[in-house]
């Protein structure tokens, strides 16, 4: 998960968390005294020490790495001083427990995707902090083609296509300046809380169409790409639908100019 930087971090020890408005934050949007001890007893079993309330989103002015709809990411710092992210379900999530999405992420793990699952339990996920840039972000910063440009789209797209070999539909990813960060070298898909081996597989179908047909950044990477011709696109993008085969993907780079 990202860390942002645009506040300043305040620590708080595990206990503390069961006053306002820290309990405000673990239990959320409903907190009371039973869910909030049992989160805390969660955490504690996951070894985390403490939370760092620190990132560009917030409840009830504390600062926190996101908010979804299915659980609140707040950072955290664990026994060993290992800094984590950490995905604690919400009270109203449509979900009893956290264990299927933990189950799901690490598939992907298994073949190098997500960050790093460290632990679970019925509450809260545990994982690897990652200190990237949404795609957004990472393309308003881009001046023209180069070799990294190059190499951090083709490894998301590898990533994508991973996951359609192995059946896992990401489930978001026509969304992905909330579902992938960029870090100095390489790209990271996150949040698999809508993730799926029940139906078809599109993670390489949707990514294209939000970094080269319809996304918010799909104008720039289509200059940095000289990726001009969208007929063409989308017709190696349907044959790829056809089979997901590794040459139908390679002429989909092709395409791409990737």
């Amino acid at each position: 998960m990202v860390e942002s930087k645009l506040a300043e971090e305040m620590e708080v020890s595990l206990e503390d968390l069961a006053v306002k408005p820290y309990r405000d934050v673990i239990a959320y949007p409903g907190p009371d005294d039973i869910n909030v001890r049992s989160r805390i007893d969660q955490l504690d079993k996951l070894g985390v020490e403490r939370i760092v309330f620190t990132g560009s989103s917030s409840i009830n002015g504390l600062s926190i790495l996101g908010k979804g709809c299915v659980g609140v990411v707040v950072k955290g710092q664990l026994k060993d001083w290992t800094r984590v992210a950490l995905k604690i379900r919400r009270t109203d999530a449509n979900r009893p427990s956290m264990i299927s999405e933990a189950q799901l992420h690490r598939k992907a793990n298994a073949e190098g995707v997500a960050p790093s699952l460290l632990g679970e339990s019925t509450d809260v996920l545990s994982m690897r902090l990652v200190r990237g840039s949404t795609l957004p972000a990472w393309t308003s910063g881009l001046s023209g083609r180069n070799d990294r440009v190059v190499s951090i789209l083709r490894q998301l797209l590898e990533q994508c296509f991973t996951l359609d070999g192995i059946g896992l539909d990401h489930g978001e990813l026509s969304h992905a300046h909330k579902n992938v960060l960029v870090t100095s070298e390489y790209p990271v898909i996150i949040d698999f809380e809508s993730a799926s081996l029940k139906r078809k597989p599109n993670n390489v179908t949707s990514i294209i169409q939000y970094l080269f047909i319809a996304g918010r950044v799909s104008r720039i990477l289509r200059e940095i790409t000289s990726c001009d011709n969208e007929k063409n696109l989308i017709e190696s993008l349907t044959r790829y639908k056809r089979s997901m085969t590794r040459d139908e993907f390679e002429n989909v780079l092709s395409v791409l100019g990737l």
